[in-house]
């Protein structure tokens, strides 16, 4: 202690330099739990509304029917009524066995309910738009088959989603070329593998013949493999990575250019679900009737095909 009347001095310990960062990476840290956090309350979330409030109730399989439509009519697009280009039940096991894609020819013969004599089937939905459609096919002497959710889509939703994910890749079975300026369509594609834009994925499912009359097989079931080749092809490529990313993308695109009653969590859990896609078609033959031509269906067949699918 100092003497009396001298000033008295209190050293105190040097305080430590601050250490530079460490208050960034507790905010970093901070971050890093905060978005565990919230990436596992999604999963949570995601769990509860697929597992534990399934969107397809109790069902094992979901059923879908798929109506792609053909072109509006030139001269009256809005008066005269658009029919079924394709007709495609799809049945998808939700368990992830693979799901299967049914076609029926449009020129099949049938009974529609309420409607005189036989028609094709395509004759159904301009006159009773999807229900007909769906009670046509729930016929006994068709299918028997019940599909309460319906996907109506057409040219403008295929090209719309195959260039939403950048093209999918097809092997075209032969070269195909063909230009028809009234209906707006021009198809020039070379044979074998590649990538197709939506634009060349719509003339390949829409070709028929070429110009120049050769490779003249584009009968109904024909233009039903490349549908369905096309389908599977855009469902495949949905499932990448790349696909995943642009899914905001194509759902915006899928609802602006569809008719469906399926709900956002049913379409997710029927794209995680659509893989190894079995392609199937209900059997027939042509079958000209007073100058119409029908395809008369091995309805037997084909409803052996839907119940061995729905199992």
């Amino acid at each position: 202690m100092a003497e009396s009347g001298d000033e008295m001095y209190i050293h105190h310990a040097p305080t430590p330099p601050r250490r530079r960062g460490c208050g960034c990476l507790g905010c970093l840290g901070r971050l890093c739990i905060g978005l565990l956090a919230l990436i596992i309350i999604g999963l949570l979330f995601a769990w509860v509304m697929l597992v534990v409030f399934p969107p397809f109730g109790r069902e094992r399989v979901a059923r879908v029917l798929l109506v792609g439509l053909d072109e509006p009519d030139r001269l009256h697009p809005r008066t005269m009524p658009r029919r079924s280009d394709a007709v495609i039940l799809m049945a998808v096991p939700l368990d992830g066995r693979g799901a299967t894609m049914l076609a029926v020819p449009r020129d099949a013969r049938v009974r529609i309910p309420g409607v005189r004599g036989p028609r094709k089937i395509n004759a159904a939905y301009p006159i009773g738009k999807v229900p007909l459609l769906q009670q046509t096919l729930a016929q006994e002497s068709t299918l028997n088959a019940r599909l309460p959710y319906y996907l109506v889509f057409s040219s403008v939703t295929l090209k719309a989603m195959v260039d939403a994910v950048h093209g999918v890749r097809v092997d075209v079975p032969f070269a195909m070329d063909y230009d028809d300026n009234w209906g707006n369509l021009h198809i020039h594609l070379k044979k074998g593998p590649q990538v197709l834009n939506g634009e060349q994925a719509v003339g390949y499912v829409r070709w028929r013949k070429n110009n120049s009359g050769e490779d003249n097989a584009g009968t109904d079931f024909d233009r039903s493999e490349r549908q369905q080749e096309v389908l599977k092809a855009l469902a495949n490529k949905l499932l990448t990575a790349r696909g995943i990313v642009n899914a905001p993308t194509v759902y915006k695109k899928f609802r602006a250019n569809t008719q469906s009653n399926l709900t956002f969590r049913q379409l997710v859990v029927l794209g995680l679900n659509f893989k190894d896609a079995t392609a199937l078609a209900v059997p027939g033959d042509a079958s000209p009737r007073r100058g119409v031509s029908y395809v008369e269906c091995d309805w037997r067949a084909g409803r052996a095909m839907w119940e061995k699918a729905i199992r």
